[in-house]
C-alpha cells in the first residue's frame, strides 16, 4: 500500500510539474506578446535618437570649425590693420 501511495504521490507531483511548465510557457508567450511591440517601439525610438544625436554632433563640429575660422579671420584682420598702421604685433 505504501508503494501505491508513494507512486500516486509521485504521479501527482509529476502531473503538477507538467502543469506548472505549461503555465510557465503560456506566461512567457503572453509576456513576449505584450512586451514585443513595446521593445520594437523602444528600439525604433533609440535609433531615431541616435540619428538626432549624430545630426547635433555634426552641427556642433561645423559650428566649432566656423567659430575657429571666424576667430582666425579677426586675428588676421587685426594683424593686417596693425601692420598697415606700422605696428609690431608679437605672436602669442
Amino acid at each position: 500500500m505504501a508503494d501505491n501511495t508513494h507512486s500516486s504521490s509521485h504521479n501527482n507531483l509529476e502531473q503538477r510539474l507538467d502543469e506548472l511548465i505549461l503555465v510557465s510557457r503560456k506566461l512567457n508567450r503572453d509576456f513576449a506578446m505584450k512586451t514585443g511591440p513595446l521593445v520594437k517601439k523602444l528600439k525604433e525610438e533609440a535609433e531615431s535618437l541616435e540619428g538626432e544625436v549624430s545630426i547635433i554632433d555634426q552641427a556642433l563640429k561645423d559650428y566649432e570649425r566656423q567659430t575657429v575660422q571666424e576667430i582666425d579671420d579677426v586675428i588676421v584682420a587685426f594683424a593686417q590693420d596693425d601692420a598697415d598702421a606700422g605696428g609690431d604685433i608679437e605672436e602669442v
